[in-house]
């Protein structure tokens, strides 16, 4: 690796691997319109899920040249699992391009492509890549959202249980991410929120949306935490909250907060 040793390389190291990658470079080449499944024959899961972090590292919004690097191994790692005018187009700057390859991708999970459980993780980590940009655009995160809602729907119908190494891709980023200046993306991210308990178990994701309560900045984002939390102990009883045992503390923690909101939210 060209660039062992720096200290910006170690750092976008450290973020790749809460994504799910190292750093690796990779070079394109002209590809022309195709047809066909977008997903393609995989069977190199099971080895790369191995080298994946177990843990949810810290959420960070990305710099430009974290997200290059990060890009370029996403886009390395893809590149033999998706159909090539789809790959090209999702690792592009231009939006229109990019909205081209959700459309494509999103078409290939609603037409319930065998593949996509065995690329799951793959498709976590470019969708994950693209919210993570400091400032995505709006168009484009919205359609993001309704990817990532199609394809947890299309996991559950498959009776697919994420594994820890996908949780750890997904769940840091739509924590961070969900409490979105905008109401409607907001609603998109809770109706993803909702979705999770089918293909994780609720107890687990818990401990996500207890992290974002803990260590997220954004008032919004610790307001959709607590509401999801509330409405999953609605729904599945205290007992979704004893695999946290500092759930519960930290909830009553914000009864006595100034922000109102927060304090509502805790309250009820």
């Amino acid at each position: 690796n060209a660039l062992k040793g720096s200290a910006a390389a170690r750092n976008a190291a450290r973020k790749a691997a809460a994504l799910g990658g190292g750093v690796a470079k990779s070079t394109d080449a002209p590809v022309m319109v195709q047809s066909g499944p977008v997903f393609l024959i995989d069977a190199d899961k099971a080895v790369r899920i191995r080298k994946y972090p177990r843990k949810a590292m810290k959420f960070e919004t990305l710099r430009d040249e974290d997200l290059m690097l990060l890009s370029e191994d996403v886009k390395s790692a893809s590149r033999a699992y998706f159909r090539a005018d789809v790959h090209k187009m999702m690792f592009t700057n231009d939006v229109k391009a990019r909205l081209a390859a959700l459309d494509s991708i999103d078409e290939a999970i609603k037409s319930d492509e065998a593949e996509l459980v065995n690329s799951f993780d793959l498709l976590l980590r470019w969708l994950m890549l693209l919210i993570s940009e400091a400032s995505p655009n709006t168009q484009v995160m919205n359609r993001v959202l309704d990817v990532v809602l199609d394809s947890l729907h299309a996991a559950s119908d498959l009776d697919y249980k994420i594994v820890e190494q996908e949780a750890a891709i997904l769940l840091p980023v739509i924590v961070e991410k969900s409490g979105h200046s905008i109401e409607s993306v907001r609603e998109k991210f809770r109706s993803i929120y909702r979705s999770v308990p089918t293909v994780y178990l609720a107890s687990k994701f818990v401990g996500y949306l207890t992290t974002g309560v803990v260590e997220t900045k954004s008032s919004r984002t610790r307001a959709e935490c607590l509401e999801e939390i509330g409405r999953l102990i609605e729904r599945h009883g205290l007992l979704v909250c004893l695999r946290e045992d500092k759930t519960l503390q930290e909830v009553a923690k914000l009864v006595e907060t100034r922000d109102m909101s927060l304090r509502n939210c805790a309250l009820n």
